[in-house]
């Protein structure tokens, strides 16, 4: 079992170009949460099987490709996490090409008879399929980061980042520093939302069992949002444009935000292209103890960050 609470170490950072090693001693590593928390860190060695003609059982397993994969949330904070989701220059948006990948840094103190053991794992070669900020109303705004990586190096000597930028308690964001607008307003009465920035990354791979490059995938945002129903708008831009009485055979695409502001007062806008609503819902019509609400998710063209 583990040593209990405190007993887990979380970290990552850039590697210099695809798979090459960072400089542990010059290195910055990052943790860019409150309350983190690891889903899954998991490998798969994609066996294939073995067998004989005249054997009703396998005779041994083939390691095939090497993939793992890791999700790890908690309450967003720092922009630390840009540079693992856009891959232009700045950090701020996308393009065609590479992906960048990272190290991640995962250890853990666990009871050994009467003293205490390390185990510790670098996973090399991480690149981000989905990233998803989620607003509850009353509740934390979060990061979900969906990765899958391509190796775990020789751990023959202690990978532990010996300092650790992390965030504040003044870097979090509180759910009454997120708001939305679409096609220049701001959704009033927000309940929940969702932006899915989704670069789908995937490998390159040759005759190894490891990747050897990573590029960008086909970029998918959305945009869902439940708010009280305060008026037609939301169901007019679903039938197709504002003010429209019945569906059309096109819709019209606005733009929209996402905006964040910290406990210190820094704002982070992700500026949304080409909102379209996918879905258009009512929820609780006849509920005495509910208010109505309007589910609408929106295809997103492009986010780009400010």
């Amino acid at each position: 079992m583990s040593a209990g609470a405190g007993s887990s170490t979380v970290a990552f950072t850039p590697e210099p170009s695809f798979g090459s090693d960072p400089d542990t001693e010059t290195a910055t590593f990052y943790l860019p949460f409150k309350n983190p928390t690891v889903g899954e860190a998991s490998l798969s060695n994609e066996l294939r099987r073995l067998r004989d003609p005249d054997s009703a059982v396998s005779v041994g397993s083939l390691a095939q490709n090497f993939e793992g994969a890791l999700s790890i949330s908690g309450e967003l904070s720092t922009n630390d996490w840009h540079q693992l989701v856009f891959n232009n220059d700045t950090n701020t948006g996308w393009e065609p090409g590479r992906m960048p990948s990272s190290r991640w840094y995962l250890g853990v103190d666990y009871l050994d008879g009467a003293g205490t053991g390390t185990t510790e794992r670098e996973l090399a070669m991480c690149i981000v399929t989905n990233a998803q900020i989620t607003y509850q109303q009353g509740g934390a705004v979060t990061l979900d980061l969906t990765m899958i990586y391509g190796d775990e190096p020789d751990l023959s000597t202690s990978i532990t980042p010996s300092s650790v930028q992390k965030p504040t308690d003044s870097d979090v964001v509180a759910f009454h520093g997120f708001d939305v607008s679409v096609d220049g307003a701001t959704v009033s009465k927000l309940q929940n939302a969702t932006l899915q920035l989704s670069p789908n990354a995937r490998f390159h791979r040759g005759a190894d069992r490891h990747p050897v490059a990573a590029v960008i995938g086909d970029v998918t945002p959305t945009l869902s949002t439940t708010a009280i129903y305060s008026g037609p708008e939301a169901v007019e831009r679903a039938y197709g444009a504002s003010a429209a009485t019945t569906p059309a055979d096109r819709l019209d695409s606005v733009g929209g935000t996402v905006t964040t502001t910290n406990g210190s007062g820094t704002t982070t806008t992700y500026n949304l292209t080409g909102l379209v609503p996918q879905s258009y819902n009512w929820q609780d019509l006849i509920a005495a103890d509910s208010d109505l609400t309007e589910p609408v998710t929106y295809n997103v063209d492009d986010v780009t960050v400010a």
